[in-house]
């Protein structure tokens, strides 16, 4: 009975929530890497969020009041629950008998939901009607409710009795029956007034904003006075006195309401905020956006609109808006030095590079975000050192994502799945990038390990540094962690002490496949996970084993086919390449483009290109070319067992044929040597007869331990 929402504002509720849904896709959500961006990776301008600026924004005056915004956006469902039971509470103060208060109850529900049928019913009907964009013909359906009840306390029966007119379409009697109920004693409207001066400004909205106005400001007045507010209506009418101030082209004063009524805790206050600065930043007249960049409230919200490109599900203000927005501002001639940092990074956005230096040099010294823009300012100058610098100012100081510092948290949109990344991060990673244009490797893996970039970070530590570079870091930076297992799952650990103890089990572990694959076989082991050592200790032995001449070729054999099972099976655990070509950060289930096919090629960008030496470096300190090239490794083991075993043996043929298996699906070239060696060496075998008559490989069980065991 009470109306609380925008109908406006639900359609575009609804939008939003059908647009998210169409937002999200398929698959993995593979991170940013800032190393495959070049120049724009640094020089993008940061971009904040929409939500976290405001929360930071302090209302003009102190809130007074608590939203009571209900669960799961239920508004109908409140009303009924509060309507009740204060509806309860008024007949137990009147010392109402408990039969008859509960007959009464039950009477007066039963007219609540009778009223809200015949409602829900009209609205059906006529969006039925508008689907079938015909004009309705039959008569209207007339409103059939059960009688008002007896015995109700005289402020429930006004207000129920303007609700049935309301609801009939009869506003102005609407008006006169809660204008009544408003005239009674003091004493005998304690819980009603509230509901009936918030319904009377809201149907003075259409035509008569200010009269509306003046009815929102009296609903708080009456709630200061202790009249019942039990659906939070003095935080609502703060909303609702903004949209009647937005209808006069009030900006500056919607805005400051709107964000009154998100300190009261009222979650609808955010939408209206974007909404106000979206509209205030449309209009042509020069002189709202005079009146918005004098008021200190407003001012902020709109720059905070401007630098989060519109905020969530709205459009990036176009560049001849952001810069009609900074000109107001300079024109109000006002004290914006603590904003300075903002507006800076406005009008990088908007591509003012000048006036962004002037907004930089306005800003305290201190001041994070302008210290960030005067590093990207520093970059287009040319001015590589010097901001790398800057960066690592702000690297240095820039809060923990966990915490709401003075400096608040800025983001960048991943793409289109709306996810977010804190500038810490970001920061991290351009400076990375910064450091690998000044030859700086062991800095910049060290930055891009702790911004959480660990596949840049991979690219530095497998293609970059050598392997020396690399042990001389893991050893000093990141020594083994007693009971850590392989990520750190202590219940005792914090977040950031788990996160620190991922990325040095990880880096070691990347360091352990990077020495195994230049058989430094014994540097490695330590740097594997505890979890890998009895397998590792197996696949060594049996390499070693199978290279020992002086062994008798049997138990040659039988160790290389050991040594080619292992490989074949978990040769991406202990050989695999994080990145390319094996891409074990993805346990070789996805392709990316890698960093090296980016920084490996010359003059590729202009301001953090990748140096001679770097590309030196990849030449040198080369991978795989193959992707699963541990599996070539194993065919390789497998043809050398088969080469010591005899021929015309069940066991030799078994090995080809297990082994040309592995490549015939794939690579029926390479698997063609083993095919020919099966029907060569093997002919009278059953494995070898039923290759020569199909031409290919039979199918055989794939037992491998099974012809370990027969070998032996």
């Amino acid at each position: 009975m009470l109306v609380r929402f925008n109908h406006k504002i639900v359609v575009i509720v609804i939008i939003l929530c059908l647009s998210a849904g169409a937002l999200q896709a398929c698959g993995p959500s593979f991170p940013n890497r800032v190393l495959l961006g070049g120049d724009n990776a640094v020089l993008k301008a940061p971009v904040a969020s929409f939500r976290e600026e405001i929360e930071r924004i302090e209302p003009p005056v102190p809130p007074r009041f608590k939203a009571v915004p209900p669960s799961r956006g239920q508004y109908r469902q409140q009303t009924a629950v509060a309507d009740v039971d204060d509806l309860k509470k008024a007949l137990a103060e009147e010392g109402v008998p408990v039969g008859e208060r509960t007959k009464i109850v039950a009477q007066y529900r039963a007219v609540r939901e009778a009223l809200f049928d015949c409602v829900q019913a009209r609205n059906n009907r006529s969006f039925e009607t508008m689907k079938g964009a015909g004009e309705d013909k039959t008569p209207e359906s007339r409103f059939n409710l059960p009688a008002i009840p007896d015995g109700l306390p005289g402020e429930f029966e006004d207000y129920l009795r303007g609700a049935i007119f309301y609801h009939q379409g009869n506003r102005k009697k609407a008006i006169d029956v809660w204008y009544n109920l408003l005239s009674r004693p003091t004493h005998e409207r304690a819980y009603r007034s509230t509901w009936a001066a918030f319904m009377i400004g809201k149907q003075l909205l259409a035509g008569q904003a200010a009269s509306a106005i003046e009815w929102f400001r009296y609903v708080r007045g009456l709630a200061e006075e202790g009249f019942v507010d039990s659906l939070g209506l003095a935080s609502s009418s703060l909303g609702w006195e903004a949209g009647a101030a937005l209808e006069l082209e009030q900006y500056d004063q919607a805005i400051e309401l709107y964000v009154a009524q998100m300190a009261t805790g009222d979650p609808t206050a955010i939408t209206s905020l974007q909404l106000a600065a979206c509209w205030a930043l449309g209009k042509e007249d020069p002189e709202i956006l005079a009146q918005a960049a004098g008021n200190p409230t407003a001012r902020r919200v709109i720059t905070a609109y401007m630098i989060s490109h519109g905020g969530r599900f709205h459009s990036k203000p176009r560049v001849e808006t952001a810069r009609r927005w900074l000109a107001a501002v300079e024109a109000a001639n006002v004290d914006v030095v603590e904003e300075a940092d903002h507006l800076a990074c406005a009008a990088y956005q908007a591509g003012e590079m000048e006036l962004a230096n002037r907004w930089v040099a306005l800003a305290p010294s201190d001041a994070i975000i302008a210290r960030w823009i005067r590093a990207k300012l520093l970059l287009r100058a040319g001015k590589v050192p010097e901001a790398a610098e800057q960066l690592r100012y702000v690297a240095r100081r820039f809060p923990d994502a966990k915490e709401r510092g003075s400096q608040g948290r800025f983001y960048y949109w991943a793409g289109m799945r709306l996810s977010v990344e804190p500038i810490a991060k970001t920061v991290r990673g351009e400076l990375g990038l910064v450091y690998l244009g000044l030859s700086h490797y062991v800095e910049a893996l060290n930055v891009l390990l702790s911004g959480g970039h660990w596949e840049d970070a991979a690219y530095v530590a497998e293609r970059v540094l050598t392997t020396d570079e690399l042990k001389e870091y893991v050893d000093s930076a990141w020594p083994p962690v007693e009971s850590a297992g392989d990520g750190g799952d202590s219940e005792s650990a914090s977040d950031d002490e788990r996160r620190s103890v991922w990325v040095g089990t990880r880096l070691r572990y990347l360091l352990a496949r990077r020495l195994s694959r230049i058989g430094c076989f014994s540097e490695a082991r330590p740097y594997y996970p505890a979890r890998l050592h009895l397998l590792f200790d197996t696949y060594v032995r049996a390499v070693q084993r199978g290279d020992n001449t002086s062994m008798p070729n049997w138990e040659r054999a039988i160790a290389l086919w050991e040594a080619a099972c292992i490989a074949r099976y978990e040769g991406m655990e202990l050989l695999g390449t994080e990145v390319e070509p094996d891409w074990f950060v993805y346990k070789g289930n996805y392709v990316r483009k890698p960093a090296s096919g980016v920084r490996g090629v010359a003059g590729s960008d202009g301001l953090v290109p990748s140096t001679a030496d770097e590309r030196f470096r990849l030449k040198q300190n080369v991978v795989p070319e193959r992707r699963y090239h541990y599996r070539y490794i194993a065919v390789e083991f497998a043809w050398q067992a088969a080469d010591l075993l005899p021929d015309e043996w069940n066991e030799t043929a078994r090995v080809l044929c297990i082994a040309g298996s592995w490549l015939a699906a794939k690579e029926p070239k390479a698997a063609d040597r083993f095919y020919k060696a099966l029907v060569r060496r093997c002919g009278t075998t059953k494995l070898g007869k039923e290759a020569d008559k199909l031409r290919w490989f039979p199918k055989v069980e794939v037992d491998e331990k099974k012809v370990l065991l027969e070998l032996k």
